[in-house]
């Protein structure tokens, strides 16, 4: 009897051959076969019997999936993570197997099977183990599912047994839920609204998230607009490489997943300037929950600087200096000269002390403790101090303030040292 893939028996051969060959059975029809003798003497009552009964055959191999022997698999992972699933597969008998198939399949929450993929390993000969090892990114499948793992699908090649070959294994992908962040400065300053900025600044935003997994190495992920003075157009800047220059985050980098924009545009007319800018993360969630980054700027492109104030003023340990410069350079000279009410210079603080300078406001990282050329602590009472600056040899224009203008005279300021 013939026994098929559903299990349905038909009768191939009735007879008493002493030796049948079976070649006559068509195995892929038929992958088992079922015989029965049976025998009867109606004449003498005495029926024959067997002296024995042989078959035959090659034996089929068997394989199957073992995890005790070596199972490795991380059944929760972050939208965006790599999966791995590593799992032992064991010939069973002494028969070889040729190169082995292994076919995998994702049941989403919505118990809907996807085919996965499937990937081809080495031979599997008698009595051997080799590991599946299998990566997969299943960050489409969000929620619940369960990853289906079958060797040998399809009787790839001959088998004896195949349930044997299939596992199940429960596994969660959590979505990532988490807003990126942006982080916009000019020149390297997180600048107010309407702050004066270089007339070419150097723009950087950068976009971060905390999603380790899904880098940000698409440009899309980041808009930036800009809206020139005395117009109400949105105009939206390409990214060149060049003017606007994107620089994705490293894949390598496990720690760190930030992108950058480099922005450094020429702005020819004065005037206020309007800078949008928006980002998203790989799976879609904005940056600053859904909200766009706005900031207004000023551009005045001629070369100026406004009196310099120091706070506090008056002041018994150290004194900052405040003011603001124009322009799209920075002064190349630039010192405070602190003065005697005579007139003599008890104090020069050159650039090289003040720091770094740039176009805006400037509040000097510099302190001046009051002392003298000479390092000694200059008496209680009024100082005069004036600022002087160039850029190539060529005087800086001084910018008007009416509110500061008031506390100087000349060009002169006063401050107070009261210990």
């Amino acid at each position: 009897f013939g026994i098929n893939t559903q299990g349905e028996e038909t009768q191939l051969y009735s007879g008493n051959d002493q030796n049948l060959p079976l070649n006559f059975i068509n195995a892929s029809t038929y992958p088992k076969i079922r015989m029965n003798w049976y025998a009867v003497d109606t004449i003498t009552r005495t029926s024959p019997q067997l002296s024995y009964w042989r078959v035959l055959y090659q034996p089929l191999p068997e394989a199957a999936l073992n995890p005790i022997a070596y199972f490795s698999f991380l059944d929760s992972l972050q939208q965006g993570q790599e999966g791995r699933l590593q799992i032992a597969l064991e010939n069973l008998s002494p028969y070889h197997m040729d190169s082995m198939l292994v076919k995998f399949k994702i049941i989403d929450a919505n118990n809907v099977s996807h085919d996965f993929g499937e990937k081809r390993f080495r031979p599997l000969p008698g009595n051997d183990t080799l590991i599946v090892d299998y990566n997969f990114n299943a960050d489409a499948f969000v929620g619940n599912n369960t990853l289906l793992i079958e060797a040998n699908p399809n009787n790839d090649q001959p088998e004896y047994y195949h349930p044997n070959n299939i596992a199940y294994m429960n596994m969660t992908v959590k979505k990532d839920m988490t807003n990126p962040l942006l982080d916009v400065t000019f020149d390297g300053v997180h600048i107010l609204d309407k702050d004066i900025v270089s007339a070419k600044p150097f723009i950087k935003i950068e976009l971060k998230d905390e999603n380790q997994y899904l880098k940000l190495n698409d440009s899309s992920l980041i808009t930036v607009q800009l809206v020139r003075p005395n117009s109400s157009s949105i105009e939206t800047i390409a990214i060149d490489g060049t003017i606007c220059k994107f620089i994705p985050a490293h894949e390598s980098d496990n720690r760190k997943n930030s992108a950058y924009i480099e922005y450094r545009p020429t702005l020819e007319i004065d005037g206020v300037y309007k800078l949008i800018v928006e980002g998203k993360d790989k799976t879609g969630n904005k940056a600053g929950n859904s909200a766009k980054y706005e900031v207004n700027f000023t551009v005045e492109n001629k070369p100026s600087i406004t009196n310099v104030l120091n706070y506090p003023n008056p002041f018994s340990t150290s004194t900052q200096f405040v003011f603001t410069l124009t322009g799209s350079e920075v002064p190349s000279q630039f010192k405070i000269q602190i003065l005697s009410v005579t007139g003599k210079v008890v104090r020069e603080i050159t650039r090289n002390e003040i720091g770094n300078l740039r176009i805006g406001r400037n509040i000097t990282d510099y302190r001046w403790d009051g002392k003298d050329q000479y390092g000694q602590l200059l008496g209680n009472g009024v100082y005069l101090y004036r600022v002087v600056s160039s850029i190539e040899n060529k005087n800086i224009e001084l910018r008007k303030n009416t509110q500061v203008d008031k506390y100087f005279q000349n060009g002169y300021g006063k401050l107070y040292i009261m210990r």
